[in-house]
C-alpha cells in the first residue's frame, strides 16, 4: 500500500527531475552548449520549483484550502 501523502510530495520533485534532465540532455547534446547549457538547465529547473511552490501556497490561499 502506497502512501499517498508521500507519493503527492514526491511527485514534483520527479516531474522536475525528469525535465532537468530533459534539458541538460537538450542543451549539451544536442545544441552543444556544454557547460553553459548544464546551467542553464539547472536555472530552469530550479526556476520552474520555485514557480510551483510558489503557485501552491498562493494557490491554497486563493482557495482557502488548509
Amino acid at each position: 500500500m502506497v502512501n499517498t501523502a508521500v507519493a503527492t510530495t514526491l511527485l514534483p520533485f520527479y516531474v522536475l527531475l525528469a525535465v532537468h534532465v530533459l534539458l541538460s540532455w537538450i542543451f549539451v547534446y544536442k545544441l552543444g552548449l556544454d557547460l553553459p547549457g548544464v546551467m542553464s538547465a539547472m536555472i530552469i529547473s530550479v526556476a520552474m520549483n520555485i514557480f510551483g511552490d510558489a503557485v501552491q501556497i498562493h494557490g491554497r490561499n486563493l482557495l482557502k484550502i488548509p
